[in-house]
């Protein structure tokens, strides 16, 4: 992988856990979120029901969404806002736009996982 797109991925990654450094209940709700999405991702990733987040869901909005650093998170592993037209009503998703190259996203992955291990060695879990 281009060692830039680490890089990014990583600042984004270690930007998002500072923000959430205060709360540990909220920054243990987001790394099960974005570990949660990473795999189901990856597991299934020509599964378009799988590259896309609906950002008005009342759960995203108060769990994910309103954590500073949350959405450039998304944005790091890929993640683009889309305006997205269903029988007349257009919402706005979060869809993972490119998918032929699973590196970002799997680099995301193993990051977090590293990053939380590192929180619960921290916090002595």
């Amino acid at each position: 992988m281009d060692s830039a797109i680490e890089l990014s991925v990583s600042l984004e990654a270690r930007f998002f856990i500072e923000a959430a450094s205060g709360n540990h209940q909220e920054q243990y709700v987001l790394f099960d979120y974005f570990l949660a999405e990473c795999c189901v991702v990856l597991s299934d990733p020509s599964n378009p029901k799988f590259q896309r987040i609906k950002v008005s869901s009342p759960k995203i909005q108060s769990d994910i969404l309103a954590v500073d650093g949350a959405l450039d998170v998304l944005f790091a592993i890929g993640f683009q806002v889309v305006a997205i037209d269903s029988e007349g009503v257009t919402d706005d998703f979060l869809v993972l736009d490119q998918l032929e190259d699973l590196t970002v996203l799997e680099f995301a992955l193993n990051a977090l996982i590293r990053f939380r291990v590192d929180k619960e060695k921290e916090l002595g879990k």
